[in-house]
Order: C-alpha cells, then sequence, then structure tokens
C-alpha cells in the first residue's frame, strides 16, 4: 500500500527545477499583481449578489461550478480563493513547463509571470467568488492535454483527459480556447525543433517522427471529443433533475447545436475579437499595442529563420501542418464562437491568448545570439510589468467605485429610516444611473483599458433593485425582497403618478414607501 512517504518520493523524483521555477514565478507574479484584490474585499455588482452562493449554475451550462468553487466554501472569500487561483495558475505554469519541455530559466520565468498576470486573470479576479473554479478548470484542461502527448500514449489514456475535460467545461467553458492553444503551442514547438532528433531528458525522450505527432493529435482529438460530449450530456441531464433551461445568456443555448453558416461566420467574428484584444483600439493605440505589435514581428521573424535554417520548406507535410497551426491561433482563441453565435466575448474569456506570449519564450530557448535573448528578456519584462500596472489600475479604481456606491447606499439607508420604511417587505427601483442627466453616477461593466477589463467600473456598482436589497438586507438588516417583474409592472401601472411626481436622487423624497413597497427613485419614468 502506498505510504505518505512514498507518495511524496514519488512525487520528489518526478519534480524538476524547471517545473519549481515556473511555479515559484508564477506565484511570485500573482501575489504581485492580484495581491491587492485578495487582501481587500472589492466587489463588483455581481460579487455584490454573490456574498453567500451555491454557484450551481446548469442553467448557464456550468454543471460542475458548484463542485470547483465549494473547495473554498460558497462565501466570498477573497484572501482564500485568491490564493488558491495562484496556486491552480502556478501549477498550470509547472505543468505547461512540462508539455513544452522548456528547460532554461529565462524561459520558465517568463511562463509562470505571463500566465498570473495576463489580463484575462485580472478579469477572473474581479469575480473572486468564483475565480478559483475558474482557474481549477484551467489547470485541468492543462492536465488533460498533458495526458494526450505522453510518450506512452494510448486510446486508454484518453478516458481520464476526457473526464478532466468533461469537468472542466462544465465549470468553465472558455478554456476550451487555453487548450486549444496549448496543443497548438506544443504543435509548433515540436514541428519546428523536436522533429529533427530525439530529445532526451532526466524526466524521459521525446520520439521524433511524425508518427508520434499523429497520435498525440489523435488521442487529443478523442479525448476532447468524447470530454465535449460527456459535458453536454451530464449539463442537459442536471437542467432536466434540476427542472432548468439553457439559458440564452451569452449563446448557451446554442453551444451543442451546429450550422454551417454559424460556423462560417465564426471566423469573422474570432478575427475581429482577436484583433481587438490583441492590440486594443486601433483609434486609440497604445503600450499594450505597440508591444503586441513588435512581438508579433520578432516572433513571426524567428519562426521564418528556423524554417529557413531547418529547411524545412523542403518537407512539404511539416510546413504546411506548421503554417496551419500558426494560422488557426486567432480562431482557437475564440473557439466558443463556433460552437455558438450568441457568445459575446468579454475579456476574462481570453486566457488563451497569454500562449502566444509564452511562444516567444519558446523562441527564447532556441536561438543563440546574446543580443536576440536580451531583445526577448526586455521586451517581456515590459509586457509582464505592464500587465501588473493594468491589474492594480482596475483594483484600484474599482475600490473608489465601491467607496462611492457605498456611500450612496448610506444615504439611501438614511432615508428609508427618515421614511420609516424598514417594516416593508417589497422594494422596487426607478429609473437607472445611465439616464440620470448629470451623467455623475454613470455605470458600465468594464474599464476602458487595453483590452477593456471586464469585472471593474469606474462608476455606481448598483445597477438594480437585486443590488440595493442585497446590500441593504447584508449591511443594515432589512429583508426586502424583490417584486415579480409582471407584480412590479401593475404596481407601476398603478402608483404611476405618485411615483412620477416624486424627486430623483439624491433630492430628498427620493425615497419614498407606497402601499408597504420601497421605492427608490433613480431618474424619471418613461
Amino acid at each position: 500500500m502506498l505510504t505518505p512517504h512514498t507518495a511524496f518520493e514519488k512525487l520528489r523524483k518526478i519534480i524538476r527545477p524547471q517545473h519549481i521555477t515556473a511555479f515559484i514565478a508564477a506565484l511570485v507574479t500573482g501575489i504581485i499583481a492580484h495581491g491587492y484584490v485578495i487582501m481587500n474585499y472589492i466587489p463588483n455588482w455581481d460579487g455584490f449578489n454573490n456574498l453567500y452562493d451555491a454557484q450551481n449554475k446548469p442553467e448557464l451550462g456550468r454543471c460542475f461550478l458548484t463542485l470547483s468553487c465549494g473547495i473554498s466554501s460558497y462565501y466570498d472569500l477573497p484572501w482564500i480563493s485568491g490564493l488558491l487561483s495562484i496556486l491552480y495558475i502556478s501549477l498550470t505554469a509547472a505543468i505547461l513547463v512540462q508539455i513544452l519541455r522548456l528547460t532554461r530559466t529565462a524561459s520558465c520565468i517568463f511562463t509562470g509571470a505571463i500566465l498570473a498576470s495576463f489580463p484575462a486573470v485580472t478579469s477572473i479576479m474581479g469575480y473572486s467568488y468564483t475565480s478559483d473554479g475558474y482557474f481549477l478548470a484551467m489547470l485541468l484542461m492543462t492536465i488533460a492535454v498533458y495526458l494526450s502527448i505522453q510518450k506512452k500514449s494510448g486510446i486508454l489514456r484518453c478516458v481520464p483527459a476526457a473526464g478532466l475535460v468533461c469537468i472542466a467545461l462544465g465549470t468553465y467553458q472558455a478554456f476550451l480556447a487555453f487548450a486549444l492553444m496549448i496543443i497548438l503551442v506544443w504543435t509548433v514547438k515540436y514541428l519546428l525543433f523536436d522533429l529533427d532528433g530525439e530529445i532526451t531528458e532526466v524526466t524521459g525522450s521525446t520520439p521524433s517522427d511524425m508518427k508520434y505527432f499523429a497520435l498525440c493529435m489523435r488521442n487529443f482529438a478523442v479525448s476532447f471529443g468524447i470530454g465535449f460530449i460527456a459535458y453536454i450530456i451530464c449539463s442537459k441531464v442536471l437542467q432536466i433533475v434540476q427542472g432548468v433551461t439553457a439559458a440564452d445568456y451569452q449563446g448557451i443555448n446554442e453551444v451543442g447545436s451546429f450550422s454551417i453558416s454559424g460556423f462560417i461566420s465564426g471566423f469573422g467574428r474570432a478575427l475581429v475579437d482577436f484583433t481587438y484584444y490583441y492590440v486594443g483600439s486601433l483609434s486609440k493605440l497604445g503600450l499594450y499595442g505597440l508591444l503586441n505589435i513588435f512581438l508579433t514581428i520578432i516572433l513571426a521573424g524567428s519562426i521564418v529563420f528556423f524554417i529557413v535554417k531547418k529547411k524545412i520548406y523542403k518537407e512539404p507535410l511539416r510546413l504546411i501542418i506548421l503554417i496551419l497551426a500558426i494560422a488557426m491561433m486567432p480562431f482557437a482563441c475564440f473557439a466558443i464562437h463556433f460552437v455558438s453565435g450568441g457568445v459575446s466575448y468579454h475579456s476574462l474569456m481570453i486566457m488563451g491568448m497569454s500562449l502566444i506570449f509564452v511562444m516567444l519564450a519558446v523562441m527564447y530557448e532556441q536561438f543563440g545570439a546574446p543580443l536576440y535573448k536580451w531583445l526577448v528578456i526586455v521586451l517581456l519584462s515590459v509586457v509582464v510589468w505592464n500587465y501588473v500596472l493594468i491589474a492594480n489600475i482596475c483594483y484600484r479604481v474599482e475600490e473608489t467605485s465601491v467607496t462611492r456606491s457605498m456611500a450612496v447606499l448610506d444615504d439611501i439607508a438614511d432615508a428609508i429610516a427618515e421614511e420609516g420604511a424598514q417594516s416593508a417587505t417589497n422594494l422596487i427601483v426607478v429609473g437607472s444611473w445611465d439616464e440620470n442627466e448629470t451623467g455623475r453616477f454613470s455605470s458600465s461593466s468594464s474599464i476602458n483599458l487595453p483590452p477593456e477589463i471586464t469585472g471593474f467600473t469606474d462608476g455606481i456598482i448598483m445597477t438594480g433593485a437585486n443590488h440595493f436589497a442585497n446590500l441593504l438586507n447584508d449591511y443594515y438588516g432589512y429583508d426586502y425582497r424583490i417584486l415579480a417583474k409582471a407584480t412590479e409592472q401593475e404596481y407601476m401601472g398603478v402608483h404611476e403618478e405618485e411615483i412620477r411626481t416624486m424627486p430623483e436622487y439624491p433630492e430628498n423624497g427620493c425615497v419614498s414607501v407606497i402601499d408597504n413597497v420601497v421605492v427608490i427613485k433613480l431618474s424619471g419614468v418613461k
């Protein structure tokens, strides 16, 4: 029987210095980039609705999210979920280094640093109540890829890999793109470098022939195909068991369906999104976009250099597959477009793009020219530092937004006390901040940084009745409930004149009790 001591000894023999380097780099960078949000409670508009939630979301296709988030409890605990998130990212970095067989210290450091600081991580960290669950999905996807490309790869390895894919998709579907990007980057490295001769390391050897490559592609396709089918089945079964239907949010209800026209149009949508999230707004090109353009030029030049140096152009099959793998990357990054025509990408869904930057770390290992190596180190250092700054700017702005929002909530709570509305049972909100003529309370779902970072706002966080009700109940001890939509429409029709004559926030009288319902008026009735 395996004892703890034996297990740790086996683990010690598996772990190599390059794994530790990538792990520590991700851990340290993650703390520097995201320590602000981990050690403070800085919720966004969804965070205020998820102070405690089981995250049981079969209607969103996230049928296993409740299990993934359950590790840190169903409370929104930024310190716990944040540390788990960085741990999962760090483990992902270590496994990715093994998949790509990186050995140079700088390559391993930048792999970990890029993964931990990429803007998608910042966006996900904004939703701290699910961040650990999401990054666990990323880790499981990475392990699934790893199982698919082992030297002793066999069809039986597809079973555990498919299981991991099923759980990962049922936690957060967007990490399918991350897995696709791993296999594409691995393909580029294998065809450019590993195919020329067997690479022998302490961890074993990599076969160097197209037969092995084909075997890996087969196992990857089988693993992810079975995993995707199993995910669709589990999702549908749990929806039936719990009596819910797939929501039309983000095209969730279209996942699993297929149409030729939708698939073809996916190419255009993916290319547009890739261009935006890769360089930012072309009309406001800044450091983020310029760095990425410069990086692309160096990366493309490096690939062409090795194609010529190794005379890969004399091997048509190898060259065609290599070019296809590179050409597929913009579309793999936004793969959900091809399985759902209704999806709208946000920055928390673009983690796959981070692997484009990891490719430069791969090139670093192969070039011997000192000038090239210094250029790559400087470029990636500036890229990572820019990511760290973007993350901390987001958290600082969101903290200000939360402070402003709580000040508004204090005003509303005082008005409720003055109206003697503590005993009321229901609450409605009339109008919204966006309709306010002064624009003082404008709110959006993202900060206008390159790229646009979803999950943060510089406006007031409370955008609807559910926010006000939840916050008043949690922070002031009330027990307000929101009227059903049909009931609210009927109520508004009966009391239209009374509500119309009410002043708007922040004027006195913006809160009133009408027929045992607390009415908060933000702007005029249309």
